[in-house]
């Protein structure tokens, strides 16, 4: 295959050159006119002045009027469980609301205190005993029978 030192010679030259016009970049007219002048290369036009983006304000407020106007999308993720709670034996069933409320009326009823002063209850469920002890406000303490 292989052929004359002409043959191969000429393939060479065209191989170079069509290498050399591959890798050559392709420049703006302004760029090869810089460089044929030897001057520098001119800029590139920028961002407009802040005279004319202030122009554009009222269109730029009414994009963001636009995207206000949209609904937002929530996530469900950060939601709080539902919480259901039942306590059920010798064959009688109470939720938590039962037991708050029983504790909260020996607040008001048995103690003789407003409702509005009652700030934290903390309640102890003893099913054996049928009783609930409870701790109001961190300080008063008893119990009540379920």
């Amino acid at each position: 295959m292989a052929g004359t030192k002409k043959e191969n010679a000429v393939v060479e030259k065209t191989m170079v050159k069509t290498e050399a016009t591959v890798a050559a970049p392709v420049a703006a007219p302004a760029v090869k006119e810089a460089v044929a002048a030897d001057k520098p290369v001119p800029k590139k036009p920028g961002p407009k002045p802040k005279a004319a983006a202030a122009k554009d304000k009222p269109a730029a407020k009414k994009a963001s009027a636009e995207k206000a106007k949209a609904p937002v999308k929530r996530t469900v993720a950060n939601k709080a469980p539902t919480v259901s709670v039942k306590l059920e034996f010798n064959n009688k069933s109470y939720t938590r609301e039962n037991v708050v409320n029983s504790a909260t009326d020996v607040w008001v009823h048995d103690i003789g205190r407003p409702a509005s002063e009652l700030k934290k209850i903390e309640l102890y469920v003893k099913p054996e005993e049928e009783k609930v002890y409870y701790i109001f406000n961190g300080d008063i303490s008893g119990s009540f029978n379920i």
